[in-house]
């Protein structure tokens, strides 16, 4: 994977690992409420997941970005 790739990766799984909390503020902000709104855990189970592919690809990028060797 190359700098740009390992970025995006990183991106797109912190927003993966921030879906169970940032979905009911999305829905809040576009008028969707009520009290089912506080049992919405959907993406609950796939946290620990997203929150390790995050880890992954943010430490990947960090590699590529600052530890890479000069040649």
């Amino acid at each position: 994977m190359n700098s740009k790739q390992t970025m995006i990766a990183s991106v797109l799984s912190g927003i993966g690992a921030s879906l169970c909390c940032v979905a009911p503020l999305v829905l809040l902000s576009l008028g969707i409420g009520g009290a089912w709104m506080a049992t919405l855990t959907a993406f609950e189970p796939m946290r620990p997941i997203f929150l390790a592919l995050a880890l992954l690809f943010i430490g990947l990028t960090f590699r590529k970005l600052y530890r890479a060797t000069q040649i």
